[in-house]
């Protein structure tokens, strides 16, 4: 018999990471301590179902640092107005755009503090975070790309032990991972018809080509470089540019290559459509599964569950909606519906719990390109607290000088 007793009403606030573990009644875990709480649901289901341990809780209300750098390793500046994490994460395209055009002497430090808001951002909200993924953003695929990889890779390593070097160090690498290539990659995003025998070399030698550029630019960082010149290695030996198997893959670099492969797959590009995420998932376990390690590929479907945040789905009712939030069931995740069942537009979002009634339940899955109504993220994501008042964000102005859809 265990000692838990029932989480009480109160205790778990809306946008705040729990603090300990909380189980069934039984004793099995339900959510880890570091998990954001990212819906009224999740809350109303916790105080339903879940249990957590007083001594453990205890334990860490006595400890000397602050709760935040307890779980998560960073406390986050609070000090900012309310922002969305979406615009948040589209900022970052714009300033890795800059630093990519920029060969000053700051580019490590740009990259880093880039990294670091993408994981705050995670962090504060992993929903709105992986909905980025699936809802284009606008900027060149040379950015929105990497930073889309990033955002996945964070997820991802949440769910690992990694230390704050381990963590930086994989994401800077997926922000750079293609910088020995940049002047490539919009074309063969556009056509890939047009990779010659002598730009599949280039291709082939990008990752070496990426860790000279970051070398160039000032990067140190031994962990940083290897993982950029092993992102695209397999763990059968298929990769390039070494060739290298298995436990000769470094871990960060794994990681790396299922977040680029998935979004990738995911991606609306001219010459393909884009695929849906359980069509990619399902092409990743079949078309490379001696090149990826199960656990992680398993890891990565637990991360973004059946229907990821950002996926549009039509409900029994015909309504067509997107998903918004996750919930402990992945099959019925929280929807909000944006179209009627004829069709037309709604004029805001209606909340959709899929399990609540049948009228609710997701019958099918549907591609960006089959729905015409627009989304307002900031509507189904409702901004948090900043992480840095806007005015800190040089992307910003970026943005706004890009055409849509570029």
């Amino acid at each position: 018999m265990n000692n838990n007793i029932p989480v009480p009403k109160g205790l778990l606030k809306l946008h705040a990471t729990l603090t300990h573990n909380i189980y069934d009644q039984g004793g099995h875990l339900l959510l880890r301590a570091g998990t954001a709480i990212e819906s009224d649901d999740l809350i109303e289901r916790l105080e339903e179902k879940g249990y957590f341990d007083p001594e453990a809780v205890e334990a860490l209300k006595g400890a000397s640092r602050p709760v935040d750098e307890i779980v998560t390793g960073y406390r986050p500046d609070r000090s900012g107005a309310a922002r969305s994490v979406v615009a948040e994460l589209s900022d970052a395209c714009g300033r890795l755009q800059a630093a990519f055009a920029d060969h000053g002497g700051a580019f490590d430090s740009t990259i880093r503090a880039i990294a670091d808001t993408v994981w705050q951002c995670c962090t504060l909200d992993s929903d709105a975070s992986l909905s980025t993924l699936l809802i284009t953003m606008p900027y060149p695929y040379q950015v929105r790309h990497p930073v889309n990889v990033a955002t996945l890779a964070a997820v991802l390593i949440a769910r690992q032990k990694q230390t704050d070097a381990q963590r930086a160090a994989t994401l800077c690498a997926a922000l750079t991972m293609d910088i020995g290539a940049l002047d490539l990659h919009d074309d063969l995003y556009c056509d890939p018809r047009v990779a010659t025998d002598p730009l599949r070399q280039r291709i082939l030698g990008h990752a070496g080509a990426g860790v000279q550029a970051l070398l160039d630019r000032g990067v140190r960082d031994p962990l940083w470089l290897a993982t950029i010149s092993q992102h695209h290695e397999a763990l059968d030996g298929s990769g390039f540019p070494a060739g290298l198997k298995a436990d000769k893959i470094r871990p960060e670099a794994q990681v790396l290559a299922l977040a680029d492969r998935y979004c990738g797959l995911t991606s609306e590009r001219p010459h393909c459509e884009a695929r849906l995420p359980p069509d990619a998932l399902k092409a990743i376990h079949t078309q490379y599964a001696t090149q990826v390690a199960p656990a992680l590929v398993g890891a990565l479907v637990s991360a973004i569950g059946v229907y990821p945040p950002g996926m549009f789905v039509r409900l029994a009712n015909r309504e067509t909606a997107v998903v918004v939030h996750r919930l402990l069931d992945p099959k019925h995740p929280v929807v909000y519906a944006i179209c009627g069942p004829s069709g037309a537009a709604l004029e805001t979002p209606r909340k959709r719990l899929t399990a609540s009634q049948a009228a609710y339940a997701i019958v099918e899955c549907l591609k960006r390109t089959q729905v015409s109504a627009p989304i307002a993220p900031e509507q189904l994501w409702p901004p948090t607290i900043a992480l840095a008042p806007p005015a800190a964000h040089a992307g910003a102005a970026a943005a706004a000088a890009l055409p849509a859809g570029a």
